[in-house]
C-alpha cells in the first residue's frame, strides 16, 4: 500500500474537511439557494453523501469482481426525487463522513496490485480503482469549493441586507 498512501490519506481527509465546514455554517446558510437553478449547501452535501454511497459499492465491486459494470446516474433526478431540499444536514453530513471514513479504511488496507483492478463505467469507460478514487477526490474537492462559494455568497447577501 506504500505507493497509494497519499491518495488514501487525501480521500480520508475530505471527511474531516466537510465535517468542519458544516459545523461552521448556520441553518439559514445551509438551506439558502444562491439562485433557483443552483443548489444549497444542504443539497450539495446530500449529493456528496449519495455519491459516497455509490462509491462504497463501486469500490467493493472492483475489489471483488472481475471488471464489473459501474452504472452512472443523473444527479438532478436524484436531487429532485430524493428530496435533497428536505433532508437534514446532520443526517447527510454524518452519512458522508461515516461512509468516506469507512471506505478510506478499506482502501488503506488493500495490497498495491488491487489499485490497478478495473471496472467498466457506462459513461467514463474503463477505470482502475486508483482512477475511481482519484475521481471521487476531485469530485468532492469541487463540491467543497462550491459549498464555500455558496456560503460566501450567503454572507455577502445577508451583509448587504443589514447594511441597508
Amino acid at each position: 500500500m506504500t505507493g497509494y498512501i497519499g491518495i488514501a490519506t487525501e480521500y480520508s481527509r475530505q471527511a474531516d474537511e466537510l465535517e468542519q465546514f458544516i459545523s461552521g455554517c448556520s441553518e439559514p446558510a445551509v438551506i439558502w439557494r444562491p439562485a433557483v437553478d443552483r443548489w444549497s449547501i444542504l443539497e450539495i452535501a446530500a449529493h456528496l453523501a449519495d455519491a459516497e454511497l455509490l462509491a462504497s459499492t463501486r469500490i467493493r465491486r472492483i475489489i471483488t469482481q472481475d471488471r464489473p459494470n459501474l452504472v452512472g446516474y443523473k444527479q438532478e433526478g436524484w436531487a429532485q426525487k430524493l428530496s435533497y431540499r428536505r433532508q437534514k444536514i446532520e443526517t447527510v453530513s454524518t452519512r458522508f463522513v461515516f461512509l468516506r471514513r469507512e471506505n478510506a479504511e478499506l482502501i488503506e488496507s488493500i495490497a498495491d496490485e488491487i489499485w490497478q483492478f478495473k471496472g467498466r463505467h457506462d459513461e467514463d469507460g474503463e477505470l482502475s480503482l486508483r482512477q475511481l478514487i482519484e475521481g471521487y477526490i476531485a469530485h468532492t474537492a469541487k463540491h467543497l469549493n462550491q459549498m464555500r462559494a455558496v456560503a460566501g455568497e450567503f454572507t455577502r447577501q445577508t451583509t448587504m441586507r443589514t447594511e441597508r
